[in-house]
């Protein structure tokens, strides 16, 4: 039999042969042949002849589409070697599982007893009686292979005896369909493809697949489908080569870079075309740190409670969409009770009409294309004025999470305009103007080009702060598919570092006061050359390879080097008279390469070994590490770790050794339920103060995703 899975593209167009052979009256299914075509060629197939006692049989055994169900069947190709296998046409849907059907079968009698030869009690099985239409697809698609290409219907599969048949069907039929379902716009079926390819292929192609399916179901207009599986390559894939490619797309369709994206269930629907959405995650985690020196007995450092919590609802109707968002955390400090906190991130109302495109949201939130820095509570409204330009406004309250930032009155307003030039092509420009205590803070102008293709993902960021005449933000990266094996990714970029706003007047000064310092007229004339000074700039690069060696083994390589100047001297921090005001520089230079490889010690099992260099202006560091994921079935992950670092000060001959190791394990009791623990230690030999550390830290919790 054979396994299948989401999302993926291919540069030709393939098309399977299918070849019966019948022996002593029963249909034999020995071979299946994979012929590769182009797409200016035409196709032609064998014509089959159909069994006339399968063509009025309507019972077939229903199974879940899981690895565990296909390597079972696989395992009893001899008792299902005259039925036809095949994956039932169904939508994609967050709630919907993908199931294939074995046929077809006389009678309910006829299907017990032979599946009473079939040990498979671990897979939930089901009786069911097809419909004569989805019956005469299957036959249909048995007598002329080329609706593979054509149709939207079953994708038919096959048993033969002998064979593995994760080796037996190549990726070729799923991608040719799913490719030519995409050109042809039906982007909910080709979506459905890409899920059958990544559940039958590696995990490289399989990435790729979940990759697509989620483009597919974002053509499809089903965003928050294309959210949950672009999440499922990060969690899933994090060593795929397209990871970057992927958080690219993610970031576009969620306000968030980099967060956890929820899974999407529809929890209730009203009458009519009324529907209810509902999806969030839940967590709490324990983290209790214990450190001792010189083996004197440990003290307990650190003892928090954290509750992260992201819940949103949706309600949409015929021609209208209303959101709420609340995210954010609680920290409980069982320590000191003072540091304790509750942090809301986001809290947000949005509507948008969805005939217009109009849109407008109240509350905390974060626009990326507004050009303020961080959270803020006001209002965003946007509007399409042409098919492929939105212009959007906004204005509030920049929030900083900070006791010193807290007490300053900030406000600002800004204007954005975003332009589709084209599937691929994607520019954005933003005016932003900023005040604190009724002076500027930062009044800039920002641009970003974003471009999106099958081989290279890359973006432009520019933000120019027009007050202080400087350039605040240049940004550029860039992700090269080599081929479909290898990929290139690097980032150059430029800034200022924090980025320049008046408020940087406070580098160093926490105790200033901002109300009585901005009453002289000198201090507000010289506000922003104040907090330039105390500005530095931060300039860095990096260029990232990700090869697959074998079918098992992926090289990882980086390089990162970055230099930081214009640090102010610590006496000028401080507000005391600096003779001599030298500015520091700082560099820094990572190089690191791992070997990952897969099905090392157990076929659901990676190793990664690598090695990082550290050389920084006042040390040098030398890792090496080997990292474990362990996979028993779908549910429980083992991941043990070990690392050894040596350090070696520049202004000294002394070094540090740090040993750290550790053991998580996640398990998944259910679809929405992830509980974690990890115990680890990291012990510091330091010959500098000729003292020794040993730290261990537990970390235990739960995640509930509804």
């Amino acid at each position: 039999m054979v396994l299948i899975k989401k999302d993926h593209e291919a540069p030709g167009i393939f098309y399977i042969g299918l070849k019966l052979v019948f022996a002593a009256g029963l249909m034999k299914l020995l071979s299946i042949t994979l012929i590769a075509q182009d797409l200016g060629n035409n196709i032609t197939a064998d014509q089959y002849e159909i069994d006339s006692e399968m063509q009025g049989n309507r019972f077939a055994v229903q199974i879940p589409f899981t690895r565990k169900a296909v390597q079972s069947l696989q395992n009893q190709t001899e008792i299902f070697q005259d039925r036809v296998v095949y994956v039932p046409d169904q939508e994609t849907d967050a709630s919907s599982n993908i199931v294939f059907r074995v046929g077809f079968f006389a009678s309910e009698d006829q299907v017990m007893e032979l599946l009473a030869d079939w040990p498979l009690s671990i897979i939930p099985l089901q009786i069911t009686q097809v419909s004569s239409e989805e019956h005469s697809s299957v036959i249909n698609q048995l007598s002329n292979d080329t609706a593979l290409l054509e149709e939207a219907g079953p994708v038919v599969l096959f048993l033969s005896t002998g064979t593995d048949f994760l080796q037996q069907l190549s990726s070729a039929q799923f991608l040719a369909k799913a490719r030519n379902l995409y050109d042809q716009k039906k982007f909910q079926q080709a979506a459905l493809q890409y899920q059958l390819l990544s559940l039958m292929a590696d995990d490289a192609t399989a990435a790729w697949g979940k990759e697509l399916m989620g483009l597919s179901l974002e053509k499809a207009g089903k965003p928050d489908l294309a959210v949950k599986a672009y999440s499922e390559v990060l969690s899933d894939y994090p060593d795929a080569a397209g990871v970057a490619r992927v958080e690219q797309r993610l970031m576009g369709l969620q306000t968030a870079a980099n967060e956890l994206q929820p899974a999407l269930r529809r929890a209730a629907s009203g009458t009519g075309s009324k529907q209810i959405y509902t999806r969030g995650v839940v967590g709490q985690y324990y983290r209790t740190l214990s450190r001792g020196i010189n083996g004197d007995g440990k003290e307990e450092v650190m003892s928090l409670l954290s509750t992260d919590f992201d819940l949103r609802t949706s309600i949409r109707w015929s021609g209208h969409d209303l959101q709420a968002r609340i995210n954010g955390y609680a920290i409980r400090d069982g320590l000191d009770g003072d540091k304790s906190k509750l942090r809301l991130k986001r809290v947000n109302v949005e509507y948008q009409h969805l005939r217009s495109g109009a849109s407008i949201k109240i509350g905390r939130q974060k626009d990326f294309d507004s050009g303020v820095f961080t959270s803020f509570d006001g209002l965003t409204a946007s509007y399409p004025l042409l098919e492929k330009v939105e212009v959007s406004v906004s204005a509030g309250k920049p929030i900083y999470f900070s006791d010193l930032h807290d007490e300053i009155d900030y406000s600002f307003y800004a204007a954005s305009l975003n332009w589709k030039l084209n599937e691929a092509w994607r520019l954005t420009s933003y005016y932003n103007s900023q005040t604190l205590n009724g002076v500027t803070d930062r009044e800039a102008l920002g641009w970003r080009a974003q471009f999106i293709g099958e081989r290279m993902t890359t973006s432009l960021n520019i933000d120019y702060d027009i007050a202080f005449a400087e350039l605040n933000n240049l940004m550029w990266n860039a992700t090269f598919r080599v081929n479909d094996r290898a990929s290139v990714s690097a980032i150059v970029g430029k800034q200022h570092s924090p980025f320049l706003t008046a408020s940087n007047i406070l580098i160093g000064q926490s105790d200033l006061n901002l109300n009585i310092y901005l009453q002289s007229k000198d201090n507000t004339d010289s506000l922003l050359d104040d907090a330039l000074a105390r500005t530095s700039l931060s300039q860095y690069y990096s260029i990232s390879l990700n090869a697959a060696l074998t079918e098992k083994t992926n090289l990882l390589a980086s390089y990162y080097s970055s230099e930081l100047t214009d640090i102010p001297s610590a006496s000028f921090l401080l507000g005391q008279d600096v003779i001599d005001d030298t500015r520091m520089e700082f560099s820094q230079q990572i190089y690191s390469t791992q070997l990952i490889r897969r099905g090392l010690f157990h076929k659901s099992e990676s190793t990664a070994v690598g090695f990082r260099r550290n050389s920084g202006s006042h040390s040098v560091s030398n890792q090496f590490f080997i990292n474990e994921r362990i996979r028993f079935g779908s549910r429980l992950t083992i991941a043990p770790k070990l690392s050894f670092s040596n350090i070696q000060f520049s202004t000294s001959s002394e070094s540090q050794d740090q040993l750290r190791y550790s053991i998580a394990i996640t398990y998944k009791p259910s679809g929405g339920t992830e509980l974690n623990l990890e115990i680890g230690n990291e012990s510091i030999a330091n010959e500098i103060r000729e003292s020794d550390f040993d730290s261990t830290y537990i970390f235990v919790g739960y995640r509930l995703i509804f």
